[in-house]
């Protein structure tokens, strides 16, 4: 049956004329022009009854099926050889199909089926009712090969989902915006440097990811590149780029944005690296070539100190503190630097009244103690009360507002020397792993340059003593060898004349006494030269206290016949462990100084009493005191508190600390000025059941 429409084209819902209802065409040429026109048409053509019955097919569907058209013609459509699932679904949304499209709608939809060569295909079917008298009388059915579209449109899809994921996962910031540079794609690179979501961004201005600064000439880049003959643009090689996070931290980035013509609008695509680390990076390898530089020109040990603080402010931290090993476990603030003068205040008071500990939990005690470095990246209030020895420390720590903190170990060849703290205020960042990894690259700069100027300073300290040392020996062996001389050539003279009296005798005494301070004298020389080269040992033995004290107590008291001489020596004392010969060394310069400086009439009393595990020595004077500025320096070598007084070398106390530390003791004084001075030290006892 074939069916011409009045209007000349097939509509849904026209009304049509039946010219022919037979199998072979009729009605003149017009028929057969129709025919011609079914049978050659693209479209695969079908007509169907309202109940799905195929009453007539063109050619082209034939072909395209490998059928013959009595297999077909007559038949339910549904029941064609062409449906390839085999669970029936596709037949049943064609039957749905057919029966919505016998009530007058249109219906279309692709569906998969097998051609006559058994290749799957997939058909674009449409289903056009056509009314005869209002009612649907026939369904025409028409059919596109698409199959070759949709493999193309799939490995489109495929492609651009490739791409899609590559763009998506790219560690650059990958963005594109429109003519109105609104953001129309926002990447994953793009959310984690940024930290916007991408729902947030999309439809976004581009301005919004930069500083406010920079979005005006932004905008006009942008719109000049797009006039431009130019297809790429690299942002970084005209100028500075800095983004803007969401947080509102600005950062160094490179970008190119490139440009692409898309249904008549110019699309921009920005590809962006943040170059913050690599920046970073170059400005600190930059700042350790300049801080070498500068650490290496001073061998000034005080203005190192200085130079190192400073450095780090305002580079690294907002505040820098050197800390270093004072006398004992003592830990001195030797360098300070604030970027508030205020708040460097602050802190010298806090040290001043807390000195750091060397057997702290946390702080510059535990890392010089350890030599491992520490990072408190939050310094909230329960850092805080943690770190506070009683509630004064907490008020003094809350008013220098330290939020973040480091210490890093300064290390020498042999030792920890102190450390370097690094702290910001409550307006900074906070200091992280990277901050520590260079702030001990510079801590080993800084443990270089304070060594080397240490050693100066050794050096320097040596010339001055060696030019002391030569001083003393002029004048103090010229005195005694004067004085030997002298006496000599008297007794020489009393002896000629025969004469052997008293006179002659007091000669001889003073021969003998100016022997024995020449004798005292080199063997103090010899004793800071063994010191020095690490040689002057001792050798450690059970002793009895109380022989000691009477000991060295009789060798003075020729040298002290107007002072009054006593010893108080506590009952039942334990045994000590001590060289015998070293313990006395250190009584004699003790009790010696002690004569020294007492006027006539005055008392020395040397003395030893149990306190724990030690047993401790005493030696009082009734002398005129030593001022608080001067006892710091009393067991430096060849210190004197005046140049003029050539009563001793000043070699004596440092011998003694040094002997008194070797058998593991302490050493120290205690003094008033008029009311004169005690001068102590302290020996382990001998543990209870030790092996004579």
């Amino acid at each position: 049956m074939f069916l011409a429409k009045s209007n000349g084209s097939y509509l849904p819902g026209r009304e049509v004329i039946i010219v022919s209802a037979s199998g072979a065409p009729r009605g003149g040429p017009e028929l057969e022009r129709l025919r011609a026109i079914f049978d050659h048409a693209f479209e695969l053509i079908g007509l169907l009854t309202p109940e799905g019955v195929l009453v007539e097919v063109n050619r082209g569907a034939l072909v395209f099926a490998g059928v013959e058209r009595e297999q077909v013609v007559g038949k339910p459509l549904d029941m064609a050889p062409w449906w390839l699932d085999s669970s029936g679904a596709a037949e049943e949304w064609l039957r749905r199909a057919i029966q919505e499209a016998s009530r007058g709608r249109f219906i279309r939809y692709e569906v998969e089926v097998r051609s006559g060569t058994g290749r799957p295909a997939v058909i674009d079917l449409s289903l056009t009712p056509i009314l005869d008298g209002g009612r649907v009388g026939y369904i025409l059915a028409e059919g596109r090969d698409v199959t070759e579209r949709k493999r193309a449109e799939q490995t489109l899809q495929s492609s651009e989902a490739r791409l899609a994921g590559i763009i998506a996962i790219a560690a650059d910031a990958i963005i594109s915006i429109n003519e109105e540079q609104r953001i129309t794609l926002f990447n994953q690179g793009a959310e984690r440097i940024f930290g916007y979501s991408r729902q947030e961004m999309l439809g976004a201005p581009v301005g919004r990811l930069l500083p406010e600064r920079f979005r005006a000439a932004h905008r006009e880049h942008i719109r000049g590149f797009g006039a431009g003959p130019l297809k790429q643009l690299r942002l970084d090689s005209l100028r500075e780029v800095m983004g803007r996070r969401r947080d509102g931290e600005e950062f160094a980035a490179e970008a190119t944005v490139s440009k692409l013509r898309v249904d008549g609008q110019w699309v921009y695509t920005i590809a962006l690296r943040d170059i913050t680390e690599r920046k970073r990076t170059e400005r600190e390898q930059h700042f350790l070539l300049q801080a070498g530089a500068l650490l290496a020109r001073s061998l000034d040990f005080e203005a190192t100190l200085k130079q190192v603080a400073e450095l780090l402010v305002p580079t690294l931290a907002d505040c820098s503190i050197i800390h270093l090993r004072g006398p004992g476990d003592s830990i001195e603030v030797a360098a300070l630097a604030h970027l508030d003068v205020e708040m460097a205040r602050r802190l010298r008071e806090l040290y001043q009244r807390y000195p750091v500990r060397a057997d702290a939990l946390h702080g510059a005690g535990r890392v010089i103690r350890t030599g491992e470095p520490e990072l408190l990246s939050e310094v909230g209030q329960r850092v805080r009360e943690e770190l506070a020895r009683d509630s004064g420390h907490l008020r003094s720590m809350q008013q220098v507002s330290i939020t973040s903190a480091l210490i890093v170990p300064l290390r020498g060849r042999e030792r920890v020397l102190g450390a370097i703290s690094l702290s910001m205020s409550e307006s900074g960042r906070r200091l992280g792993h990277r901050d520590l990894a260079f702030a001990e690259e510079l801590a080993h700069l800084a443990a270089l340059a304070l060594e080397n100027a240490n050693l100066y300073r050794v050096a320097q300290r040596a010339t001055r003593a060696r030019d002391e040392v030569l001083g003393i020996v002029a004048h103090d062996l010229r005195s005694p060898l004067s004085a030997v001389s002298m006496s000599a050539q008297l007794v020489e003279r009393q002896l000629e004349r025969g004469k052997t009296g008293p006179e002659t005798r007091e000669m001889l005494h003073v021969i003998l006494r100016m022997a024995q301070r020449m004798g005292r004298l080199v063997e103090d020389l010899l004793d800071i030269s063994r010191l020095e080269a690490g040689q002057l040992s001792v050798l450690p033995s059970r002793q009895r206290v109380e022989p000691l004290v009477i000991e060295s107590l009789a060798q003075a008291r020729s040298s002290a016949p107007a002072l009054e001489l006593r010893a108080e020596v506590a009952e039942a004392l334990p045994e000590v462990l001590a060289d015998r010969h070293r313990i006395l060394q250190v009584l004699n310069n003790l009790l010696g100084n002690a004569v020294k400086f007492t006027p006539q009439g005055g008392r020395v009393t040397v003395g030893a009493r149990a306190e724990g595990e030690r047993v401790r020595f005493w030696v009082e004077d009734t002398g005129p005191g030593i001022p608080e500025e001067h006892r710091q320096h009393l067991f430096e070598r060849f210190w004197q508190a005046h140049k003029g007084d050539r009563r001793g070398a000043g070699l004596g106390l440092a011998i003694c600390k040094h002997l008194v530390e070797a058998h593991g003791g302490q050493i120290g004084v205690d003094s008033e000025v008029g009311r004169g001075s005690t001068f102590w030290f302290s020996l382990p006892v001998v543990p209870v059941g030790a092996a004579r």
